[in-house]
Order: C-alpha cells, then structure tokens, then sequence
C-alpha cells in the first residue's frame, strides 16, 4: 500500500511542477500575437490529430472484435520435424 501511495505521490508531485514551469514559462513569454492564418492552421492540425486518432481506435476496436488480435496457440501451430509442437 506504502508503494502505491509512494508512486501516486511522486505522480501529483511531478504534474504540479510540470504545470507549475510550464505557468512560469507562459509568463516568460509576454503577450503573442497570432494571424487568422495561424488560428485556422491550429484548429486545423487539432481537427486532422482528433480524427486520425479517432480512425486509429476505431480499427483496434474493430480489429479486436473481429478477432484479428488473437494470437496463435499450440494446437494452431504445426509441430516440428521431432514430431513435437514447440
């Protein structure tokens, strides 16, 4: 139990200072300007990025439904010249 909240710790701890830089070097940064250009390119790449993942997990569920992730067993393989499967 001591592990997991250990590790769980360590996680929460990592998050906060990963936003807690990334806050910081926001305000590092200063005011940023963006052309409708480069608004449309971001939604853009954020539409293309969500429906490409969504299309990857849509054929894992489909792969997986129909059985193509099934992995071959003893009695599927042939056996060897010993005459014994592997």
């Amino acid at each position: 139990m001591l592990k997991i909240l250990g590790g769980l710790l360590m996680a929460v701890v990592f998050v906060a200072l990963t936003v807690a830089l990334c806050v910081w070097e926001w305000n590092q940064l200063g005011p940023a300007e963006m052309s409708g250009i480069g608004y449309g390119a971001l939604w853009g790449g954020g539409v293309i990025a969500f429906l490409l993942g969504s299309g990857l997990m849509g054929l894992i569920f489909y792969s997986s439904r129909r059985g193509y992730d099934d992995g071959a067993t003893q009695r599927d393989v042939a056996p060897k010249a010993g005459g014994t499967a592997a």
